[in-house]
């Protein structure tokens, strides 16, 4: 997704979690579900070009920068309250 590349990915487990609507949610033993899938990101140039922008917007959420901006502002919290008693 960061790469600018649309998705495909499967129903199960927790990918849904990390893909959210950015990617084609393909159940991976339903084998016209992969190929119409695919077939739709290989022939659809709108629906490619939406995937890949959703795709974009959604790689953002995993910045590492802001992740241990995230990590550091709760030890920051910790040694505030550990100063106070």
């Amino acid at each position: 997704m960061a790469c600018g590349t649309p998705v495909i990915s499967s129903t199960t487990g927790s990918l849904g979690e990390v893909v959210g609507d950015a990617a084609e949610a393909i159940a991976p033993e339903d084998v016209a579900d992969i190929e119409a899938k695919l077939t739709l990101m290989a022939t659809d140039e709108s629906a490619r070009n939406a995937k890949v922008e959703k795709g974009l917007q959604n790689a953002r959420r995993f910045d590492g920068s802001e992740n241990a901006k995230a990590v550091a502002g709760v030890y920051e919290d910790v040694v505030k309250l550990r100063q106070k008693s």
